[in-house]
Parts: structure tokens; sequence; C-alpha cells
């Protein structure tokens, strides 16, 4: 099992209660707004965690919500947790949010936030950007020609793992998923409106 899936079980394992509430909150999909009788349904309840799989401004909305109303239940949700622009905005109520992201190198990041002013999504363009420049060099200048589709699959697996923006990357084949380019993701944290890559539990 890769290391990020047994830090995710053991985090789960670490919270109080057995019973995990995925707030898929099918009202939220319809109506696109959060209601505060569904933060305060929950409340009402003993809940281990509550999974939050929104989208930008509806998690926002939730954690201002479940703050207002002292709901303070751990989180955990997906890679859209991974901006510090939406943590930041989402306050206080988003503390110790755990969610699994891309490996995003704080200067790239940086650098997508002064030109984009949003990473929510910096962790497909670190991504992005590593799969060009990999591209670049399998195929770019002086290394052009016609290939099979067997050539191209061989060209790239000579490819050697490296580090870049998205952390260390590089071309795989595994049993279970085949063929594959593999980018590194972590296990993080929200810290007072920043990201921070999550510990193991002891």
């Amino acid at each position: 099992m890769p290391d990020t899936e047994k830090l995710v079980l053991l985090f789960l394992a670490r919270l109080r209660g057995l019973l995990l509430i995925f707030h898929l909150a099918v009202c939220l999909v319809f109506k696109r707004k959060i209601s505060k009788t569904v933060i305060t349904k929950m409340r009402s309840k003993s809940h281990g965690a509550v999974g939050v799989f929104l989208l930008g401004d509806q998690i926002v909305t939730y954690y201002r919500q479940a703050f207002t109303l002292k709901f303070s239940t751990p989180t955990f949700g997906a890679s859209i947790h991974d901006s510090q622009e939406l943590l930041a905005r989402a306050g206080p109520g988003a503390e110790g949010a755990f969610f699994i992201g891309h490996d995003v190198v704080p200067a790239f990041r940086d650098r997508w936030l002064s030109l984009y002013k949003d990473d929510a999504r910096v962790g497909n363009g670190a991504n992005a950007f590593d799969t060009a420049v990999m591209i670049g060099e399998l195929f770019g200048a002086g290394r052009s020609s016609t290939l099979s589709a067997s050539g191209v699959v061989a060209r790239f697996a000579s490819l050697t793992k490296r580090n870049g923006v998205s952390g260390e990357f590089g071309y795989a084949e595994t049993a279970d998923a085949g063929k594959h380019f593999h980018f590194s993701l972590s296990a993080k944290l929200a810290r007072q409106g920043r990201i921070e890559l999550a510990a193991e539990p002891q």
C-alpha cells in the first residue's frame, strides 16, 4: 500500500468514533448553496469526521457557517482544498482540514498566485508544467521524428525519475495501474490559512 494511503488510514483511525459522514449534500448540488439547517442537523449527531466534497466558494461557505454554528468536527476533503487562497477565505472553520493534493514547490505556488491571484488549480498547473517540459525533452528540438505508437511508449519509458515543480515524477509500470507517469501526492492539513504537510499520526 502506498505511503499516502497508509497515512490517510492512520489519520482516520485516530479520529473519535467510527461513523464517517461523507457530506455530499445533494441539496448543495441542486441549490448551489449551503443551508445552515444541514450543518445544524449534523451538529445534533455524533460523527468522527465530516467529508467536505464541495467546490470553490461552497467550501468557503461551509467552513464559515460551521464556524458560526460552532460545529468543529474534524473534516477531510479532496484536492480542491489544496488552495491557500481558498483556505484563507474559509477562515478558522477550516483549521485542521485534511486532504490529499499534488506536491507543488513553494516557488511555483507563489509565482502562480502572483499571476492568477487564485491557486485553486495550482496542483494541476504544476503537473501540466512538468508534463510539458518532459515532452519537450523527449520529443523537442533535434529529437523529433516519425515514431510508431510503440516507439512513442519506448521513448517515454526512457524517462528517468526527476524532480520538477510538482515534486518527484517519472515513468512507471505496475501490475495494478499498468504503464503510466507517476506524480507525487501528499497528505496535507490547513493551518492558519496555509497548507502544511501532514505528519504521520503517532
